[in-house]
């Protein structure tokens, strides 16, 4: 089999882009971890010449190392696939395994070794606890899904393009039942190959919002020479929405520049600390009241769990601007699991997952203890009280795991113990308009009094 029949295989009209000088370069950013940033650094260099040399003369395009790095994962693992397939055996895909680096083993010197090394860590010797069979009839349409969002990289990384996720579901409109199993297989995908979903060139429509004390200054020109230089100030709001949360913060490198060479920064005078709301509606009506002129702070919302941009938004201002994090959530199990997403995204998201975005975020309510308090003050209505489901009962179960990672014991025990019921923020509306502002507002002034 030769791989460079790949490109004679049938795919869909769309999957045919072309390849004209429209380039999207990626940067040189390190997706994984490493004691050792030095010689990751060196043997990283060493992979990315023999990958270079490997496809030198051929009629690839000029490629960035990030991209050829995935394309040739790809090829790799397609190879072995049809190998299978000749043998008359079931193929299957497990996830990647190794050190999450092109250059798995210091002592290959040549191409041929570092293929059969990548080819070992793809299948091999790839994480069992990660498999999708052909033969498995549980597993092949997944197995299938896969494959099927494996030619569509390798075709849009081979003609320097970025796309959506949303492109990707509607090229295979037929096979996905919906835009959720799409994003299924490319977290898989992700997984197999061991990279992240930026290198796949894949990125999801801007979902967060923030605003709020903070400046966001960029400072460059793009490749078509239109300067996008000046500041934006997240307190000078256009909407009640603030600021979209685009992949510029997922792109950045090390010196704060994005794939277009255009630098981003970001300040603040006086915030003192990053409110990450839960919902949406919680955050319009405190962007609305202006919470942050009372109290200095820098307001951001994932409408529910996060996406990458968002995680990657709240890193870069706990870590540049050396600012805490508090989380506000609904009084249930389902909003403690989008704020612990913060602190740990688990392994779902392969290299994007775990701790790479994490940042130590505080659970600042609405807690079970709060919310009591707040009713035997007030005596809320019994509508607002809601019976915990089976599914509550089960996240709860996680959340309050010994190997739960993000809360505390006394976190855990005042979930285990007074959680007896769950309660909307927006019950607090029922003690007038301007209620729930007040108390968040009265809850910031405690914590940093």
């Amino acid at each position: 089999f030769d791989i460079g029949d790949l490109h004679q295989l049938p795919y869909p009209p769309s999957l045919d882009f072309g390849r004209d000088d429209n380039r999207y370069e990626a940067d040189d950013e390190c997706h994984f971890d490493d004691d050792d940033l030095g010689q990751e650094e060196q043997d990283r260099d060493d992979y990315e010449q023999i990958i270079q040399e490997e496809y030198e003369g051929s009629d690839m395009p000029q490629l960035s190392a990030e991209s050829l790095d995935v394309v040739h994962r790809i090829e790799v693992l397609m190879e072995r696939i049809f190998a299978m397939l000749n043998n008359m055996e079931a193929p299957q895909i497990t996830g990647y395994k190794g050190s999450a680096s092109s250059n798995d083993e210091d002592d290959a010197s040549s191409d041929e070794e570092v293929r059969d090394i990548i080819a070992s860590n793809l299948n091999e010797n790839g994480d069992q606890n990660f498999c999708r069979a052909w033969s498995n009839i549980g597993q092949c349409r997944t197995f299938t899904s896969i494959c099927l969002v494996l030619s569509f990289i390798h075709q849009l990384l081979l003609s320097m393009r970025t796309t959506t996720t949303r492109e990707v579901y509607y090229v295979f409109v037929t096979h996905f039942r919906s835009q959720r199993e799409c994003d299924s297989a490319i977290l898989d995908v992700a997984k197999v190959l061991g990279v992240s979903r930026r290198s796949l060139g894949l990125s999801a429509s801007p979902k967060g919002w923030f605003c709020g004390c903070v400046e966001i200054t960029r400072r460059g020109t793009l490749p078509s020479g239109k300067d996008v230089s000046g500041t934006i100030d997240g307190t000078a709001l256009s909407s009640i929405q603030g600021l979209p949360i685009t992949r510029e913060w997922i792109e950045r490198d090390e010196e704060g520049r994005n794939e277009q060479g255009v630098e981003i920064s970001v300040s603040s005078k006086d915030a003192k600390c990053i409110l990450v709301i839960e919902k949406e509606g919680v955050f319009n009506r405190l962007s609305e009241e202006r919470l942050y002129d009372r109290f200095p702070c820098i307001m951001v919302t994932g409408k529910g769990f996060p996406d990458l941009c968002t995680r990657a938004l709240v890193k870069t201002l706990h870590e540049e601007l050396g600012l805490p994090v508090l989380g506000l959530c609904d009084m249930n199990p389902y909003g403690i699991s989008v704020l612990s997403v913060y602190f740990c995204a688990g392994n779902r998201m392969g290299v994007d997952g775990n701790y790479r975005y994490s940042v130590p975020i505080e659970w600042m309510g609405l807690r079970p203890t709060c919310f009591k308090e707040l009713h035997e003050k007030h005596r809320l209505p019994n509508t607002v009280f809601q019976a915990l489901t089976d599914l509550d009962r089960k996240r709860m179960d996680s959340l309050t795991d010994e190997m739960s990672p993000y809360l505390d014991e006394d976190e855990k025990d005042e979930v285990s113990e007074e959680m007896t019921y769950k309660a909307e923020l927006e019950a607090l509306y029922w003690l007038g308009a301007d209620f729930l502002g007040d108390w968040v507002f009265n809850k910031l002034q405690r914590r940093f009094e």
